[in-house]
């Protein structure tokens, strides 16, 4: 479509389109596996007030990547505290190649050829402790 076959009608409807998807905001959910806070990322980022009041992004932590959470990720203010106490690290081993998660609280799974059996692990570790 040229621009000057743009009609009214069909800019009035990408203009309720932009703003439908402005409403639903760009979501990110808390790393803790029972949880379905969620937050705007977009809207943290630009410093704008979301679409929804629960979608705030005060008191969100980033976790970082690196551990057993290889693309990182956010966490609740809910959970902040407990993901704080338990804290995983990715241990890896060359021969055979397997990776293991280890907790700051101590706790360590096995060794995993497959790097997502470790988050798994974790995050069942995790719910455990939160008393899940």
């Amino acid at each position: 479509m040229t621009a000057s076959n743009i009609t009214d009608a069909a800019l009035d409807d990408l203009y309720a389109r932009l703003a439908a998807a402005e409403q639903q905001g760009c979501m990110r959910t808390c790393l803790v596996p029972e949880c379905r806070a969620q937050m705007d990322i977009v809207a943290a980022l630009e410093g704008r007030v979301p679409a929804r009041p629960e979608w705030d992004s005060d008191g969100w932590k980033l976790f970082k990547a690196g551990s057993v959470i290889p693309g990182g990720g956010y966490v609740c203010p809910e959970h902040a505290a407990l993901v704080d106490a338990h804290r995983p690290q990715a241990i890896t081993q060359a021969d055979p190649p397997a990776v293991a998660a280890r907790c700051t609280c101590g706790w360590a799974s096995g060794w995993y050829r497959w790097h997502r059996a470790a988050r798994g692990l974790w995050e069942d570790h995790l719910l455990r402790a939160n008393g899940s």
